[in-house]
């Protein structure tokens, strides 16, 4: 058979000659379409999408100050950035810290404080930061001010037990809805034209982000403490804390306003350390910046049952402390009864456990009014307030606590079953291994006073595996009741 080859200019040469060209535009026209995608992705796909998330244990995002003259707005954010990105990067912290400035960030929009708070905390979710500092640079009939302000995140560094974000603790009192300011920096003269007034406000910024900088690493500190079981680990990222929360104390004259949260966690880590003079101490400063700071009331109505309580025992209640913490918890809850929170859950246990003591150490004491605190706190987690989690467990404990104090006095097996059920739901809402402890360890000594042996024995047993701290004790608790 003979295969006849086309020749140049025969309609059978040229077919396949235009199928080549077009299969080779085809394949330009796609490395085209490659090139183009590659280069949306990457060059105008981020600039919809913005700043891409952060991934460290302690993210600061650092926006560009708004100001009537950009470029010395735009160095002062500059400046803003290298200080924290300096002192954060300096620190002995153990933790990955990462700092983003102005280039990436952008610049922090809205007319008022609230609307500029909106935007932070929007930012802040969408990258996953922290903390988000921005603010103001502007023009004074006397010279130039500096309004350096900030958004902690909502969303990362929650409490173990009840989620409520630690960082959310951090509120300027009497401005729920709007961020928080470092306080202003006012310098006489003109900074575009005068270098000394430049100097001068540069310095002034450094020193407060420095401050504010130690401040970040101290709430982180704090936050790692409440999330470490009891022991050694809490001490020392709590000791972390009080040293980072100093050094921001002596690093700058606060704006009152911020000098009273400063204070308030400073007094949070000492009542925690059961330093309780200085818990004291710290929270009067608070006050004494802002007499009506909710927080730092409800601090110092712990500190005083603390100090007053005595273990609830007759020679060594003070009666009169008592009286003042009751006193705090009372304002605390005339503060907050408009809706549930967790502070008014709080005081109200706080309240609660004033009565309770009261009846132990018989110095008055109403058992009805402490089981109506409790039921109060769990009213709240029943209808739907999830964020008082760790409150209804200890109020459930609270009531466990009033049915053991009734059987003991004669209630019998009924009351002590009672106390049972209570302190099992006690259980159901607690998640720190050590709180959870103590419970089991409560119910065997309630089926040790009910002759159940077999049950008793198994809660002592779970205790003692969730609190190896105390298991000295629950052992001879338990060989005490049923050996």
């Amino acid at each position: 058979m003979t295969v006849v080859q086309p020749r140049k200019g025969d309609r059978r040469w040229k077919a396949p000659a235009r199928l080549a060209g077009r299969t080779a535009k085809w394949i330009y026209a796609a490395i085209g379409v490659v090139l183009t995608l590659v280069a949306f992705y990457n060059l105008v796909l981020p600039a919809f999408q913005g700043p891409e998330r952060m991934t460290g244990d302690l993210n600061v995002a650092v926006a560009a100050l708004a100001g009537t003259d950009d470029d010395e707005a735009r160095g002062f954010s500059e400046s803003l950035y290298r200080t924290l990105d300096d002192e954060l990067g300096r620190a002995d912290t153990g933790l990955d810290i990462q700092v983003r400035g102005p280039d990436s960030i952008g610049r922090i929009d809205g007319e008022s404080a609230a609307e500029r708070a909106a935007s932070a905390r929007r930012l802040a979710r969408d990258i996953d930061a922290d903390v988000v500092v921005y603010g103001s640079l502007e023009a004074t009939d006397t010279g130039t001010q500096l309004r350096p302000e900030y958004w902690l995140s909502e969303t990362k560094l929650r409490h173990p037990e009840d989620r409520v974000p630690v960082m959310g603790a951090v509120t300027v009192p009497d401005e729920p809805a709007g961020g928080q300011q470092l306080g202003a920096i006012s310098v006489s003269g003109d900074i575009e034209a005068l270098a000394p007034a430049r100097a001068r406000l540069r310095a002034q910024l450094a020193r407060r982000t420095r401050a504010f900088a130690f401040f970040i690493l101290g709430l982180g500190y704090y936050a790692e403490a409440l999330g470490a079981d009891a022991g050694s680990g809490a001490a020392s990222a709590l000791g972390r804390a009080e040293r980072w929360f100093r050094a921001a104390e002596r690093g700058d004259s606060w704006d009152p306003r911020v000098g009273a949260v400063l204070h308030l966690f400073e007094g949070n880590v000492a009542l925690l350390q059961r330093r309780l003079p200085d818990a004291e101490a710290e929270y009067r400063i608070a006050l004494r910046f802002d007499p009506g700071y909710v927080r730092a009331q409800l601090g110092a109505a712990e500190t005083r049952f603390h100090r007053s309580a005595g273990d609830c025992e007759p020679r060594r209640v003070d009666r009169a402390g008592l009286a003042e913490a009751a006193r705090g918890y009372a304002a605390v809850l005339a503060s907050t009864d408009r809706e549930p929170s967790v502070l008014g859950a709080k005081a109200a246990f706080g309240a609660g456990r004033v009565e309770v003591c009261r009846v132990i150490a018989g110095v008055g004491g109403s058992v009805a009014t402490a089981g109506r605190r409790f039921q109060d706190i769990i009213a709240m987690w029943r209808g739907g307030f999830r964020p008082v989690l760790s409150q209804a467990s200890e109020a459930y404990g609270g009531l466990g606590l009033l049915h053991l104090l009734r059987a003991e006095q004669g209630g019998g097996r009924r009351e002590y079953q009672r106390a049972v059920d209570e302190y099992t739901e006690a259980l159901k809402l607690s998640v720190a291994a050590q709180r959870r402890g103590i419970f089991h360890g409560v119910l065997g000594y309630l089926y040790a006073r009910m002759h159940d042996e077999p049950a008793a024995r198994r809660e002592y047993d779970r205790a003692m595996r969730l609190d190896p701290e105390r298991r000295a004790a629950y052992l001879r608790e338990q060989r005490s009741l049923l050996d």
